[in-house]
């Protein structure tokens, strides 16, 4: 597959292959489902790099918001803190 960039839903990140992706930027996604996220953690363990946006993995599917990324431990990050309708996975001078 030559293309430089393919689309998937992310219910299509369950069914398939996700090692020959270089990158998966996930957008500002929530609501993830296990499976989903499952896959994604799995690709992020086998050395993958996966990009995410917004609000993506802090809620569960059913809304709730987290007490921290669901992918966390997965990908090197921790979310702090909503400044101003904006994410920060950093401390922020106060």
């Amino acid at each position: 597959d030559n293309e430089a960039v393919t689309f998937l839903s992310s219910s299509e990140a369950i069914h398939r292959d996700l090692s020959g992706f270089r990158v998966i930027l996930v957008p500002g996604m929530t609501g993830l489902r296990t499976a989903e996220l499952d896959a994604l953690a799995a690709y992020a363990r086998q050395g993958g790099q996966v990009v995410l946006t917004g609000e993506a993995t802090l809620y569960d599917e059913a809304g709730r918001q987290l007490p921290d990324f669901v992918l966390a431990a997965d990908l090197g990050v921790d979310f702090v803190k909503i400044i101003k309708g904006s994410m920060s996975t950093a401390p922020c001078p106060e």
